[in-house]
């Protein structure tokens, strides 16, 4: 917005003084502007960080809630399964009639039980596999 004004003095000495005040005073008046347009941009620029930091506070709040409503259905999963394989081994233990089945349903209660808790950790360890292999092989 700043512009650069080159003073010329009139040849004659007496017109000398009267164009060195109007030039000055007309600098001072576009300075005067230039100032309050950068005041007004300035309010403004204030007032649309204010509602971008309400946004963002808003978005943060809501991630927090997200995050919290997924560490619970994690939490609640993880007791379903719990509760699961031990409902599924004391029923396979309940059904005990003769001594082989005895031995089928126990070997089949120890893999159900020792399946069931591992299985996310598979999942886990498979993606974090996955996110390690390169995707771009030869592409440098």
């Amino acid at each position: 917005m700043s512009r650069h004004y080159s003073f010329q003095p009139s040849r004659a000495r007496g017109c000398e003084r009267p164009e060195i005040a109007f030039f000055f005073a007309r600098r001072l008046v576009e300075a005067q502007n230039e100032n309050l347009q950068l005041r007004l941009e300035l309010q403004r620029s204030r007032t649309q960080l204010k509602t971008l930091r309400t946004r963002l506070e808003a978005c943060l709040r809501q991630i927090q809630g997200l995050v919290a409503s997924i560490r619970e259905i994690v939490l609640l999963r993880r007791m379903t399964h719990a509760t699961e394989a031990t409902e599924n081994f004391r029923l396979l233990h309940l059904g005990d009639i003769d001594d082989n089945a005895t031995e089928t349903t126990s070997n089949s209660a120890r893999s159900t039980v020792s399946l069931i808790p591992t299985e996310d950790w598979v999942d886990l360890e498979e993606a974090a596999e996955s996110l390690h292999q390169p995707s771009h092989v030869g592409r440098y």
